[in-house]
């Protein structure tokens, strides 16, 4: 993966650890620097009502740091990154992960889903033509891509459905980002490949050779050094994986809570190893290296030990942010029910003394 070991080599590289839940939770994790305990986001449905089934998170739910450096003055891109439809039309672009949904049938290619763009007008079109369906990927594709030359060599129908979707996901986030990263002006610039995690799920499930493993590393390194050679040669790269795969001696897969953090560009140390690192102190790192005032509300501090300047950003307390409040506690099943449920939580105490149970229902 040439193009990997050279931006780990310019820059710092490091194991990071993970929050739990490590799903969702985990990813919102990343981008707020805050614990899923403060964020309040543990899955991706919310509870709507007592009686009705639970409703999607939005970007409405949580405050990425894309987001809160745009209300700074930075002008920011998103594409893919996961929870944030509908786009923002507070954002230079926003690209929401409902563009890389697979369409159900061909006639939908350059149908865009409902809200899941926002960008200048003159870009509409050409966005159009960067979304790419899973019906579109045919045998000859598969069959370049994994490396076989007949049919027969080709895994199962199952297997081919779901490596159609994520390869269709991954094509369609990338080729809109590189549309973006080249035609506009920006600080900040978030990309979200959830189709990568897909492409590796279905890998390990299905236990795949490793044969089709390099393929997907093949992939990734191929698309890193696309984003690189677009991107400004002043550019600081954040490449992150707040979870990961784990495979023991008989070639099986299991999720890790462990994760990788390579951090490369200008103020990076270079040839570093990133010691002792966690997922949450990438969005702190993030601020200091935009010389930004770092939110109160995130959970650790930035890791200004990888950076050749050190900044001495202040702490503001009136950051607008999802945090707790200074001295609450909030326990993580405080917000696990919201929009009019409450979930009590009664101790034996309360459960015997009638006037006391009374006040729970």
């Amino acid at each position: 993966m040439p193009h990997l070991e050279a931006l780990t080599t310019a820059g710092a590289m490091g194991k990071v650890q993970g929050v739990r839940p490590a799903g969702v939770g985990g990813i919102v994790s990343l981008a707020t620097g805050q614990a899923p305990c403060d964020h309040g986001v543990f899955h991706d449905l919310k509870a709507s009502s007592p009686h009705l089934p639970g409703r999607e998170i939005t970007r409405e739910d949580w405050l990425p740091v894309w987001d809160q450096l745009a209300a700074r003055g930075d002008r920011s891109i998103e594409v893919g990154w996961p929870l944030t439809h509908p786009a923002s039309d507070h954002l230079t672009a926003s690209v929401s992960d409902r563009f890389s949904w697979p369409a159900r049938t061909r006639q939908y290619r350059f149908c865009l889903p409902k809200d899941s763009v926002v960008v200048p007008e003159q870009l509409e079109e050409v966005l159009r033509e960067c979304r790419v369906v899973s019906s579109e990927l045919g045998l000859d594709f598969l069959k370049g891509f994994l490396g076989v030359s007949d049919e027969d060599d080709l895994p199962d129908e199952n297997r081919l459905a779901r490596l159609r979707v994520a390869l269709a996901s991954i094509q369609s986030v990338q080729a809109a980002a590189l549309v973006l990263i080249e035609e506009l002006e920006w600080d900040v610039c978030a990309l979200g490949f959830d189709g990568l995690r897909r492409l590796f799920e279905v890998s390990c499930r299905h236990e795949m050779p490793f044969a089709e493993k390099d393929r997907f590393y093949e992939l990734l390194d191929g698309m890193l050094g696309e984003l690189i050679e677009t991107a400004p040669a002043d550019v600081v790269v954040h490449l992150v994986s707040p979870s990961s795969f784990r495979m023991d001696q008989g070639e099986r897969c299991f999720p890790s809570n462990e994760g990788i953090w390579v951090m490369s560009g200008p103020g990076v140390k270079p040839d570093e190893l990133i010691h002792g690192g966690h997922v949450l102190e990438i969005a702190p790192t993030i601020w200091a290296l935009r010389g930004e005032a770092i939110d109160a509300g995130m959970a650790r501090s930035a890791r200004v030990d990888l950076l050749t300047e050190i900044p001495l950003p202040e702490v503001r307390e009136d950051v607008e942010s999802h945090s707790m409040k200074a001295g609450e506690r909030v326990l993580p099943w405080d917000r696990l029910l919201v929009d009019g449920r409450t979930l009590h939580v009664a101790t034996p105490r309360q459960l015997q003394d009638p006037k006391l149970a009374a006040g729970l229902f």
